[in-house]
């Protein structure tokens, strides 16, 4: 690990005297500065930030980085801070697991962007101070403006920190615009139930055994464990499993879906919400923290730790065309407050206000 960081030393040397050279005096620039996505991850942030960059084009000069390197061990990180530091811009913006990133720079401007707390929410003593340190306090106290992803965020962030010293600007995620809606026939008799990511908070054990002797299918995006095979196969649910799915063909999953069930134990935000709304399907998700904020009134509500609350939501929505009806109209509604121009709007102010 010493030799990699050497040389990603030595190398960037050589990066800082060309930026020193060829960016002085660039007064406007803005860099987007977000992590290295693993190759399995959730892209949501990355398509998120690409598309302000594409609708701000034209308006503000942003230029986006990456990290060098995934955010794990201490050198890595250690070479994503020097990394940061060589940047040469008016602008820098933060956002994602990589906080951090930010707290050696100087005369820049930095637009931190935390979008939960889960990294502390998993945390216990010493892990949890250090977590706390580096990837809240010092950031915050670093950035000029904070924005996060949901009042919900907002409130577990000044849940850790303290209230009087930061101000906390809400701004949502947008929707992709290739999300469109797309009508489908409802197949009640064996509905295509989507769910979208297999991580522990989005409660697939729960979810699966709620599912156990109503006829339907599972169409699940994410890496699964051997356990929940095991639970899928005891509860004789039908099912198929996709990982690392090109952007188009999540959307087609959504289109192909009878409903979308999203009952998270915990969400920063929850995008899978909202782009079934804009598709046209019936939502299911947890009635707390921001999955409630995002969904509106235009999602079943359920208590994601109560298997037979799951189930009673997922039947209302299997026996009634009313209801999925209602659900669909009113989630085109809720999805208009996730446009993408208002979104790219809300952060090319916070721009105008820092130069």
């Amino acid at each position: 690990m010493i030799p990699l960081l050497m040389r990603f030393l030595n190398l960037n040397t050589v990066r800082l005297l060309d930026l020193a050279s060829q960016e002085m005096g660039r007064s406007d620039k803005i860099v987007h500065y977000q992590r290295r996505s693993l190759p399995t991850g959730n892209f949501s942030l990355e398509f998120i930030f690409a598309d302000i960059r594409r609708r701000l084009k034209g308006r503000a000069n942003i230029e986006l980085r990456n990290a060098p390197f995934y955010s794990s061990g201490l050198f890595k990180r250690i070479g994503i801070l020097i990394d940061a530091f060589l940047c040469r811009t008016q602008i820098l913006h933060v956002a994602g697991d990589i906080t951090f990133a930010g707290i050696l720079i100087g005369k820049p401007k930095v637009v931190l962007t935390i979008l939960d707390c889960v990294v502390l929410s998993r945390s216990r003593g010493i892990k949890f101070a250090i977590f706390k340190f580096f990837w809240m306090t010092l950031p915050m106290r670093r950035a000029d403006v904070i924005t996060t992803i949901s009042e919900s965020a907002k409130n577990e962030i000044l849940k850790y920190m303290s209230p009087q010293s930061f101000k906390i600007e809400v701004v949502y995620p947008s929707i992709s615009e290739d999300f469109v809606f797309s009508p489908k026939e409802f197949n009640a008799q064996c509905p295509t139930i989507l769910l979208i990511g297999t991580t522990p908070n989005k409660n697939l054990p729960r979810v699966i055994e709620a599912c156990g002797g109503i006829s339907c299918r599972l169409k699940i995006v994410g890496s699964l464990s051997d356990e929940i095979r095991l639970q899928l196969e005891a509860k004789k649910i039908q099912y198929s499993n996709h990982v690392s799915l090109p952007f188009q063909e999540i959307i087609a999953s959504y289109v192909d879906a009878d409903l979308v069930m999203f009952a998270s134990t915990y969400e920063g935000f929850g995008m899978p919400i909202i782009e079934a709304q804009r598709t046209g399907r019936p939502v299911i998700t947890s009635r707390f923290g921001a999955m409630s904020e995002v969904a509106g009134d235009a999602a079943i509500l359920v208590d994601p730790f109560d298997v037979d609350d799951i189930r009673k939501g997922l039947m209302k929505v299997i026996q009634s065309p009313e209801l999925r009806h209602e659900l669909i109209e009113k989630g085109q509604k809720n999805a208009k407050r996730f446009e993408p121009s208002v979104v790219a709007d809300q952060f090319l102010q916070i721009y105008k206000s820092l130069f």
